[in-house]
């Protein structure tokens, strides 16, 4: 199937993009879980935005208190080549394939809230937050209160989702992640990502700080 027929329009800046948007406007970048639906027709717009060459989205920093921020354009590829946890390494690497990995972006997964994605489940369990940017100002929020439903998110009509940021992990933390799909690179049946750390009075006790399954 084609899609049902949209206007589209390349964004120069994030301001840019701002201006564009719109009830019926949907923001694109990778496109890896957007244009799947479109070409189904399990979803439709009536103006596509594009913002996948916005430099000022892009990039992986390190912050000053010992977080991490995703812009909303890093790719998975990019993620897993300059992420210092092995478990969100080895998790990204179960995504699609090579071409979705160096394609698709992080802020899209999260933006798009399939709860069958690894994105969202592993981001939830690791306590990131959302940077959301409208007109109207910028505004920080946790992953636990973003994801109001399949496919909704607390994202409003005139925001765009500019990164993401993942504060510190406390010391000693430990971490898992598994799923169980048919086959490699299909969207899990069932999958687990869990955060956790040793207990102040015995060391070899684990004590659960985030565990989330999906889809």
């Amino acid at each position: 199937m084609i899609p049902a027929s949209f206007s589209y329009i390349r964004a120069a800046s994030l301001d840019a993009a701002l201006g564009e948007l719109s009830d019926g406007t949907k923001i694109i970048a990778g496109g890896q879980s957007l244009l799947p639906l479109l070409k189904l027709r399990m979803a439709s717009v009536d103006r596509l935005v594009d913002i996948g060459r916005l430099s000022e989205l892009k990039g992986v920093r390190d912050l000053t208190d010992g977080g991490v921020e995703i812009g909303a354009l890093a790719t998975y590829a990019e993620v897993m080549a300059t992420t210092r946890l092995d478990f969100a390494r080895e998790a990204i690497e179960q995504i699609g394939d090579l071409q979705v990995r160096n394609v698709g972006t992080v802020g899209g997964s999260i933006a798009h809230a399939d709860p069958a994605s690894d994105a969202p489940a592993l981001a939830l369990a690791l306590d990131y937050s959302a940077v959301l940017r409208s007109r109207r100002g910028e505004r920080l929020v946790p992953l636990d209160g973003f994801f109001l439903g399949p496919f909704q998110s607390a994202i409003e009509p005139d925001e765009i989702l500019t990164e993401v940021r993942l504060p510190a992990m406390p010391a000693g933390a430990g971490y898992a992640f598994e799923e169980f799909a048919r086959r490699h690179g299909d969207f899990a049946l069932v999958g687990i990502a869990a955060l956790s750390a040793t207990s102040r009075g015995s060391p070899s006790r684990w004590v659960p700080i985030r565990f989330v399954t999906f889809p």
